[in-house]
Parts: C-alpha cells; sequence; structure tokens
C-alpha cells in the first residue's frame, strides 16, 4: 500500500511561515505561536498513534493522514483513516495532557490545567459520530455501495489521567488510551471478518479517499488578523536564522555569520507561496528576496524548473506548494 504522509497540513504550514516571518507586536507574535504550537502538539499525538498502528499487519491495511473532505454541504477532517479487509476505522486523535473528565449525560470534556483554570473542551463521542455520519453521507452522494465503518477516539498523550466516573458506556465502547490502540483496533477488525474489499479495491478506495481531499488553504491575513507589512523579505541564513541574506558571485552570502549557500531562496519561496500566492512575477520574486537583478532572478526562477505561463515581463511561475 501507498506509505502515508506525515506532512503537516497546508494550513499549518502557513501558520508555521507567517510565524517565522512576522515582525508585528511581541504578543501578537506570542498568540500566534500559541496557536502553531496547539497544532503541533496535536500532529505529535498523531504520530504517537501511527507508532502504535505499526504494530498492524502493513499489506492487509492502508491508512490515510489528515484527510478533509466534503459531504456536499460541509468540510470535516478525519485524523486517521485505516482501510482494512472487512471495514474502515476512522480514529480521532486527542492529545490532551492532565486530569481530562468526561461528562457524558452533558456531552462534553473539561481539563484540570496546573495552574487550577478549568477548561471546556467539546465532546468527543459527539464530534466522532458527526464525523461517522458525514462519512457515511459522503459515501452515499457519491452513489458507493454501504461501506461498514467503525469509529474510535484515541487519547495519545502518556501525560493523560482520564475522570471516567460520568462517563457512559457509549464512551468506553468508542475510546481508549493510547497503549491499547492496537488491541482495540485489532478487535474492532475481527467484527468484520468477511472480506469486503479484495487488495485492488483497498488500493482504489484510498486513491479516491486521497483524490477526495480538499486541503485547507487560509487567507493568514484575515484569519489571524495580521498584515502584509508585517512580514518581513528576504532570504533567511539557514545557519544562524537571521533574515537578510545577499546574492552575490552566485550564491547566497549571510552577512552576519558568512555562511553560504546557492539555495537558500527555495525556503524563502515556498514562505512566499504559503502566505500570498502560489505564483509569482520576476519583479515580486526581486522584492520579496531583495534582489535588484532582472536577469539574476529571471535565471535563479528558471534554474528551478517551475512551470511558467505568460511571457516576457507578464511570465507567471508557478510555485511548489
Amino acid at each position: 500500500m501507498k506509505k502515508p504522509s506525515d506532512e503537516l497540513p497546508y494550513h499549518v504550514r502557513q501558520l508555521q511561515a507567517l510565524v517565522a516571518r512576522f515582525t508585528g507586536p511581541a504578543k501578537k507574535k506570542e498568540e500566534l505561536q500559541q496557536q502553531l504550537n496547539y497544532y503541533l502538539t496535536g500532529h505529535r499525538g498523531e504520530r504517537e498513534v501511527d507508532y502504535h498502528l505499526s504494530y498492524m499487519p502493513r499489506d492487509d491495511i492502508a491508512i490515510i493522514k489528515n484527510l478533509r473532505l466534503n459531504d456536499g454541504l460541509h468540510h470535516f477532517e478525519l485524523d486517521r483513516i485505516v482501510i482494512t479487509p472487512g471495514t474502515l476505522l476512522m480514529l480521532e486523535v486527542k492529545h490532551i495532557s492532565g486530569i481530562v473528565k468526561i461528562h457524558s449525560k452533558l456531552h462534553q470534556m473539561t481539563r484540570k490545567t496546573p495552574t487550577g483554570e478549568l477548561q471546556r473542551f467539546s465532546d468527543p463521542v459527539t464530534q466522532a459520530e458527526r464525523h461517522y455520519k458525514q462519512l457515511q453521507e459522503w459515501f452515499r452522494y457519491r452513489k458507493w455501495p454501504s461501506v461498514p465503518v467503525e469509529k474510535q477516539i484515541i487519547f495519545s498523550s502518556p501525560n493523560v489521567i482520564l475522570d471516567v466516573e460520568d462517563a457512559d458506556e457509549n464512551f468506553f465502547k468508542n475510546a481508549c488510551l493510547i497503549e491499547r490502540v492496537p488491541q482495540r483496533l485489532t478487535a474492532l477488525t475481527q467484527k468484520h471478518p468477511q472480506q469486503v474489499f479484495t487488495r485492488s479495491q483497498m488500493i482504489r478506495m484510498e486513491k479516491n479517499l486521497n483524490d477526495a481531499h480538499e486541503k485547507l488553504v487560509q487567507n493568514v491575513f484575515e484569519v489571524y488578523h495580521v498584515l502584509p507589512n508585517q512580514i518581513v523579505t528576504g532570504v533567511q541564513c539557514p545557519k544562524c536564522e537571521r533574515y537578510g541574506m545577499i546574492w552575490k558571485m552566485g550564491q547566497w552570502h549571510c552577512p552576519i555569520c558568512h555562511h553560504r549557500s546557492k539555495t537558500a531562496h527555495a525556503e524563502a519561496l515556498k514562505h512566499y507561496a504559503l502566505l500570498f500566492k502560489s505564483t509569482i512575477t520576476n519583479q515580486e520574486c526581486r522584492a520579496f528576496l531583495r534582489i535588484a537583478s532582472e536577469s539574476v532572478t529571471r535565471k535563479m526562477l528558471q534554474k528551478m524548473n517551475l512551470p511558467a505561463t505568460g511571457s516576457t515581463k507578464g511570465t507567471l511561475y508557478h510555485l511548489p506548494t
């Protein structure tokens, strides 16, 4: 089966680029960093789940990561989908540490922080049930045959303590701690011993689901309330991480640590695509990389073998995303 990607979701990479280049107020930068940390913490939790999934027989399953689908009305995100010969396993990952209390009758989840603050979270069972219905609707909308789906909520942090005094049987049925992932998923697959998918059908379903993925592309300036003029331009030194490398004699020179690189502009153009748009003109590239020469910039872009449309000064280079 196709090896699943560990790449961060697109909107998280957008926020990474924003944090890296934001020059506005320190308090705002701290807010952006906190949001990024939240996303990265969740990603680490998903990686922990992937480790436990690695104990499942790889030849008999396909794993899809961070899938974002549209059921015809709304987008919904699935942390992990595991395709087996008999069923689909829909996994919701919760990477929350501390003492977490489950209130099944109230349909909510709360956590007490180290400072004593009580935080409220959405009920994970309700969320999983909603995603389950949306996935079934996604199949129905495309006139696919009925597919057996099992759902499971995984608490991935080793530092979580679940207070389940007010949890009901539905929670215990649909949730587990990360250490029990292999056993729980094995039990769920054993509920469906009849083969529903051949190997070729599993591969085709994996491709269809991946092809239907719609990445979340955000206008970071609107979402995070920042201004374009708060973004530092220039090429970042890969060694000292300061901005303002200078292009001379066919390579980038850092005026701070004197590091040299021939390809440091590639990362800067990735940031440009994530923050602004996926196409760039020679003039826009010169402004962002702080290069004066039109011919040097043209040769640099051409050397990257980027797809291009248009001609002369109106040429648009399509940046990788």
